[in-house]
């Protein structure tokens, strides 16, 4: 079996914790498989440095503001007879099965989609059809689409893709709503929940230790300005403190999470530890080695919730909300603009017995969403095998 990834990278640590997800799964099912990893991030990841058994190959995709190098040097090595379609995004090995595309949130009228990128994408998907090969969208969050351009994008996706799972029933409806055929649509949680970390812990230091971890996509998408947002972080991490608790900043991305971290660091009268340039299994680790965890970060969140921590949030999408409901989790998001009400909650969670309460609802709930992953791995694989 030959499989392309597209849409991850070892840079954000929910993508490459989802390619994690999918190298497990094609592992147990068919290990003689060749991978082609179609890096999203190939300027800063490291692909190298990714473990798995499979044969694995990385490739890189370019995104369409990268086409002026790329066009430069295909035109040379066109000129020169020799193999160039491998320079651009818009291209598969023509002899690969299928390609899975692991992107976690990228079609929305909140990312700047436009007509050079879905022509970009027009012709990556028109190559995987003229050769066969299956495009299939694990769970992801999409939509809102209602600007034209967004509804353009589903009529694209729709005329491409054979089968797409969409993580919550708000991104569900955001595709029937612009028409995709239900018939290819499926409405399937987060599949991380297959990867575990099991790491030896000092079960008395976890008890004691809160992990925060800061996303800079809370301020670019416009969500907050950053002196307020740091400033949130700063009141609630003194206040745990007062009351006894450690707390460690984890940095799930790259520079702009890690310049979070320092601004709040740097504003603390006690400063705390930041775990930097960590893998995405040994940040999924640090995280279930946790008492409670604050994200902004929506794979924080899963991470915490599957690996039984309780988990509140800030949030930027509706996507957040969503997998808090998966895990029977309500009123989890924090205001990051009333302190007093964000500080009330955090309180509550501080409590060592309604955090007992919490961690038993939420691995009940992980047991339904581990089941619901195993079936989604199911059809996935009849599909390919053309059972369904």
């Amino acid at each position: 079996m030959k499989i392309q990834i597209d849409g991850t990278n070892t840079v954000n640590k929910g993508a490459e914790l989802m390619l994690y997800s999918v190298l497990e799964q094609i592992e147990e099912k068919y290990p003689n498989s060749e991978i082609f990893f179609n890096d999203n991030n190939y300027r800063t990841s490291k692909s190298s440095d990714v473990k798995t058994k499979l044969k694995f190959k990385k490739r890189f995709w370019l995104r369409a503001g990268d086409f002026l190098s790329p066009i430069k040097a295909e035109g040379i090595l066109r000129r020169l007879g020799l193999p160039y379609r491998f320079l651009s995004g818009n291209y598969a090995p023509s002899d690969i099965d299928v390609v899975f595309d692991a992107s976690g949130f990228q079609f929305t009228d909140s990312f700047r989609i436009n007509e050079k990128v879905l022509s970009f994408k027009v012709n990556y998907y028109k190559s995987l059809k003229k050769n066969h090969i299956k495009l299939i969208f694990l769970p992801q969050a999409f939509g809102p689409f209602e600007k034209p351009i967004g509804k353009k994008t589903v009529k694209i996706l729709n005329e491409f893709v054979d089968m797409i799972f969409a993580r919550d029933e708000v991104s569900y409806q955001h595709l029937v709503k612009n028409g995709f055929n239900k018939e290819k649509l499926y409405l399937y949680p987060d599949f991380t929940a297959l990867c575990d970390v099991s790491i030896p812990y000092n079960e008395k230091g976890k008890l004691k230790t809160v992990c925060i971890i800061p996303n800079y996509r809370m301020i670019d998408t416009g969500n907050i300005g950053e002196n307020v947002y740091v400033d949130f972080f700063v009141e609630m991490i003194t206040r745990i403190q007062e009351k006894g608790f450690k707390v460690k900043l984890l940095n799930h991305e790259s520079k702009g999470d890690y310049k979070l971290c320092l601004q709040i660091n740097n504003l603390l009268i006690n400063p705390v530890p930041i775990h930097d340039n960590y893998d995405a299994l040994k940040v999924k680790a640090e995280i279930s080695n946790s008492c409670l965890v604050i994200t902004s970060r929506f794979h924080g969140v899963a991470s915490a919730l599957n690996s039984g921590v309780p988990c509140l949030a800030t949030s930027w999408s509706h996507k957040y909300e969503m997998l808090f409901k998966d895990y029977n989790q309500y009123d989890n998001l924090l205001d990051h603009k009333n302190i007093e009400a964000s500080w009330v909650r955090i309180d509550d969670f501080l409590n060592i017995e309604n955090r007992e309460i919490i961690i038993d609802t939420v691995l009940k709930a992980k047991d339904n969403i581990v089941k619901k992953n195993i079936d989604m791995w199911e059809l996935i694989w009849r599909k390919i095998e053309g059972d369904i």
